[in-house]
């Protein structure tokens, strides 16, 4: 039932979004494919400090976060472009974020669609029936921009203060979806709020043990990005 109550909330905010005077910003870079709720709000794994992430899929070449503030019921409302060419993100210089891009996307559904170009309706189709591929791309890529956060505690099995970090709590969420394990949301919302809420040393421990299964994971099951298969 917690899950239905959220996408009913969701489903409202698209619609007051959608019939808003603001709508039009989301358009501000050219040419937009897609429009899609994401971040914490596809994943299911909110809390009361949870913004509303858009991501918007266009052809623009400069693509980042927008310029533009909104807030809906006390939450952050942002977005970010993503150029359709080029939005798998292998270049080191990206910023992690960037890699939750494709990963958010392949958890899509209609349901948090905002807005669809018919024009590019062969392409839309196409990135919804890649979308594990996607899970996978974004997952590995996203594991391997945090191994400077991760790679100590997985060795010493303490998380120092130095290395807190709210993607200990997109890791745990993707060790989850990735080796097809039960979501644990409380340690998921824990690694998230790492920097403002302390920890029990049975949740340090659980995290780390969650990043070292998304560790054998990727080890043992590589791909091959370019095909986009596993080898």
């Amino acid at each position: 039932m917690e899950r239905y109550s959220k996408l009913v909330d969701d489903k409202e905010f698209i619609k007051k979004l959608k019939n808003s005077r603001f709508f039009n910003l989301l358009f501000d870079k050219p040419e937009v494919l897609l429009i899609v709720l994401c971040g914490s709000r596809i994943t299911g794994m909110t809390d009361d400090h949870s913004d509303y992430d858009i991501t918007i899929l266009t052809t623009n070449e400069k693509c980042k976060e927008s310029d533009y503030r909104l807030r809906y019921e006390g939450h952050d409302v942002h977005w970010y472009y993503h150029n359709i060419n080029n939005f798998i993100y292998t270049d080191e210089k990206f910023p992690a974020m960037n890699s939750l891009c494709p990963f958010l996307l392949g958890l899509a559904n209609e349901d948090y669609i905002i807005y669809k170009n018919p024009k590019y309706q062969n392409v839309i189709d196409y990135i919804f029936s890649i979308k594990k591929e996607l899970r996978e791309i974004g997952g590995r890529m996203l594991y391997k921009k945090c191994l400077n956060y991760m790679q100590n505690p997985i060795e010493t099995g303490i998380i120092d203060k130095k290395y807190y970090t709210k993607f200990w709590g997109h890791l745990i969420f993707i060790s989850d979806i990735l080796t097809n394990m039960p979501i644990n949301k409380e340690l998921v919302l824990a690694g998230k709020r790492i920097r403002y809420k302390e920890i029990s040393k049975q949740q340090e421990q659980t995290m780390i043990n969650k990043i070292k299964q998304l560790k054998d994971y990727i080890e043992n099951n590589p791909i091959d990005v370019d095909r986009k298969s596993v080898v």
